[in-house]
């Protein structure tokens, strides 16, 4: 890797499907992470249902797999994940989690959440936000429900009104906040191995894990570029604060 990249990101649009000759996914990652100089190949946004089994061994047991999956959810009720044309359910998406964590315990799991989809009703919405609570996701992307140009959705009833859409935005917004932080507290009193990058504006070296916990330490302590091993200290909102240890010592 001439420019130093020591962290490669496999993304695109559905690429749990992605197969070319003999060579799948799985395949893929494998390669990329004999390349000289990779020390992490991360997977990006993929379909909880393309997810092959191949996939899953490969991320438990290669010291270079980042433990990390970004599985959209959009809804936790059936009703209206059939609507969304969605093909699993929530008790195939649960049963999936259950597998993922079981290979990888400490799996770092985050998902995109709709709130608000034409016709969502109060039970759907709170049967969503019941299921959300019960995964053990990392982190929330969440989204109202807008209109887009050309989408089977534009044309279907019992649109959510703006009031009703913004209360239950924040309830996610607050439940994907609790769940972040728990992950965080997870980490506290452990040592961690971080890819540090620049300096931020708030005067802190920050960083990823492999399971993406942000991480950040005095800018001393690691250059930019470099995977340093931190104990984490404390919880902030956005991150973990973390100490190397010579430099505590």
């Amino acid at each position: 890797m001439r420019r130093g990249h020591k962290e490669l990101v496999i993304t695109g649009v559905n690429i749990g499907t992605y197969q070319s000759e003999q060579f799948t996914l799985a395949d893929v990652a494998r390669l990329l992470s004999e390349i000289p100089g990779v020390e992490r190949v991360r997977i990006s946004s993929i379909e909880p249902s393309t997810v092959s089994d191949d996939l899953l061994q490969w991320m438990a047991e290669s010291p270079k797999a980042c433990r990390h999956l970004h599985l959209p959810l959009q809804s936790g009720d059936d009703s209206v994940l059939s609507r969304m044309k969605r093909v699993y359910t929530t008790s195939e998406y649960a049963r999936f989690v259950e597998n993922a964590k079981s290979l990888m315990p400490d799996l770092g799991l985050g998902t995109d959440v709709m709130v608000g989809f034409p016709g969502e009703s109060e039970r759907e919405f709170t049967n969503s936000r019941q299921f959300v609570e019960s995964m053990p996701f990392s982190y929330l992307h969440v989204f109202s429900y807008s209109d887009r140009p050309k989408t089977a959705s534009l044309y279907h009833d019992g649109k959510v009104q703006s009031p009703v859409l913004k209360d239950r935005s924040q309830v996610m917004h607050d439940l994907a906040l609790r769940k972040k932080q728990d992950f965080f507290g997870q980490h506290v009193g452990r040592s961690v191995d971080v890819l540090f990058e620049t300096v931020d504006e708030d005067g802190w070296r920050k960083g990823f894990t492999g399971s993406y916990l942000r991480v950040a330490i005095a800018p001393e302590g690691a250059r930019e570029n470099t995977m340093a091993a931190a104990d984490i200290v404390e919880v902030s909102t956005e991150f973990c604060l973390g100490q190397i240890p010579q430099v505590a010592a």
